[in-house]
């Protein structure tokens, strides 16, 4: 199968942390998973750039973001989606935040 176009152009840069602006409706609250968003950083770099408009408001990646100020990291990369619309962010919003919620999976898979 073949990517839409618009995957192929996903190319990360860096951003100074204060250009991010999170979203203002963001449901997540997420503050008790910080400290352990920070040591994955720590342990494996920061591997998922957050996905944000040029304007600088975060489509995804708050928590990345939170964790990264907390390690005083001052530049992130970042995956801009000024091609989406309105729409498709927030469909992308719904998904990721929903895909939590309607995934399962059995436990003891993660310490294996």
């Amino acid at each position: 199968m073949k990517l839409p176009p618009a995957a192929n152009d996903s190319r990360s840069e860096f951003w100074a942390i204060d250009k991010f602006i999170p979203y203002a409706r963001n449901p997540r609250k997420n503050d008790s998973a910080v400290d352990r968003m920070a040591g994955s950083i720590q342990e494996f770099g920061f591997k998922i750039p957050v996905l944000a408009r040029s304007s600088g408001e975060i489509v995804d990646g708050h928590l990345r973001l939170k964790a990264a100020r907390k390690l005083g990291i001052t530049e992130i990369p970042v995956i801009l989606c000024d091609e989406w619309t309105d729409a498709q962010v927030k469909a992308f919003r719904l998904m990721v935040n929903r895909s939590v919620t309607v995934s399962s999976s059995t436990r003891n898979t993660w310490t294996s």
